[in-house]
């Protein structure tokens, strides 16, 4: 271990630097970094390995050269090249101003490496057994030596977006600061793209994605709970949604209890009335839809509906949370 000075323009960048956003510096956080140094606050030393490769700060170098400073201190220590990617990534995970790109690159990175490292040729990691796939338990534990952890559900919730995720969204994955609005076609957030990687089909992830920004909801969290809704909603409703013809913010009052209640349940009333008012009204989508439409209207009393006995205890599965809703027996 050694400590010196050095001309900054003497420091490379870590070898595995490359690999994450290609390389790419984010010049909003050396911006950043520039008015905390003006302000006086000085990164106090950086960590380089033999050759004068930068372990990590990579930022906060640049911020350095743009503000004019010619001369660091370093140390040099003997990392190996584990280390080196090690540190790299653990950086990228745990920096607050990170951009989600150079995080999932992080994971990725190491995620590759431990593969290249369980291969005969290339001998064995001491993280992983030969016959292990390597996920997010392996990755978490493999960057979180020296006690330093890294949350394995960090991990898997950036390996789940990348492997789940439409490539077509997964471009356009963002951290969203407190005052973006999530109604920007070209940004998606990370609690949308958590939400759209639980959906299978990749076109139905971009039609909700569609869904998703045009919605009048638009806090991630609750757009999140939605995208839970209307996976439980009737296939009809589902496609109403993605058409933006019904609200995705409206999908809660369509959904199925929970999984309480089948569509083929649903089905053996099709064709069947209703006496609804003074009318009759056929047991189908539309039913469905009026019953919510009127209740919306009239939130500060009940709503009696009267049908046929064996209407009853489907309907009582589909609205017992709705507690506006009373049926009678005709």
């Amino acid at each position: 271990m050694k400590k010196m000075e050095i001309e900054l323009n003497k420091i490379k960048p870590n070898p595995y630097k490359k690999f994450i956003n290609g390389g790419k510096l984010q010049q909003e956080q050396i911006d950043k970094l520039k008015e905390s140094i003006k302000h006086g606050t000085l990164p106090d030393i950086f960590y380089t390995n033999k050759e004068y490769e930068l372990c990590y700060g990579h930022h906060r170098l640049e911020a350095l050269k743009q503000t004019g400073i010619k001369v660091v201190k370093i140390e040099i220590k003997d990392y190996s090249d584990e280390q080196m990617l090690i540190d790299l990534v653990r950086e990228n995970l745990t920096q607050r101003f990170n951009e989600f790109r150079e995080e999932l690159d992080g994971v990725l990175l190491a995620k590759n490496y431990l593969e290249e490292h369980l291969r005969p040729s290339g001998g064995r990691s001491p993280h992983t057994r030969p016959d292990q796939e390597i996920g997010a338990r392996e990755i978490a534990k493999f960057l979180s030596k020296d006690g330093k952890t890294i949350c394995k559900s960090k991990v898997a919730e950036l390996l789940k977006i990348q492997e789940k995720l439409s490539p077509k969204i997964l471009e356009k994955v963002t951290k969203l600061k407190g005052t973006e609005n999530q109604k920007d076609k070209e940004k998606v957030s990370i609690k949308q793209a958590e939400a759209l990687s639980t959906i299978e089909d990749k076109k139905e992830q971009e039609d909700l994605l569609d869904a998703m920004t045009e919605s009048r909801e638009q806090l991630g969290w609750k757009q999140k709970e939605l995208i839970g809704k209307y996976k439980k909603a009737p296939e009809e409703i589902k496609k109403k949604v993605r058409k933006k013809e019904i609200d995705l913010a409206d999908v809660k009052n369509y959904s199925l209890n929970s999984g309480e209640i089948k569509h083929s349940e649903l089905d053996k009333f099709k064709g069947l009335f209703i006496n609804f008012g003074n009318a009759l009204i056929n047991f189908d989508l539309k039913f469905l839809e009026k019953i919510n439409e009127i209740q919306n209207e009239h939130l500060q009393r009940s709503i009696q509906i009267v049908l046929q006995k064996q209407f009853l205890p489907v309907l009582n599965k589909l609205y017992k949370s709705k507690g506006k809703i009373v049926f009678e027996i005709q």
